[in-house]
């Protein structure tokens, strides 16, 4: 695989995680009971939203989630950066 076919995957997967982490995202706003009626604010009901503990459970399998979905898109993203910056280092030897 030649290294732009590389670079274009890797960015490839990464613009898909980003779009998962998106969704997950919502998906906690939701939770929360953000919505364009509360301006993207938090409503004055939250304590009554989380003291749900299928809510909470929810908000913590989501949360954990996202930080996975942050962790592989910054290795695809530095493993791109090295892929860039090996290329350069051989195109200045």
């Amino acid at each position: 695989m030649s290294d732009s076919e590389r670079y274009k995957k890797l960015l490839l997967q990464a613009a898909d995680l980003h779009l998962r982490f998106h969704d997950q995202a919502w998906q906690v706003w939701a939770l929360l009971g953000v919505t364009p009626q509360t301006h993207y604010c938090i409503p004055g009901n939250i304590n009554e939203l989380l003291d749900k503990s299928s809510a909470r459970a929810e908000l913590k399998a989501l949360f954990q989630e996202l930080f996975a979905i942050d962790r592989q898109v910054s290795e695809l993203l530095q493993e791109c950066f090295n892929l860039v910056r090996d290329e350069s280092n051989q195109l200045f030897k």
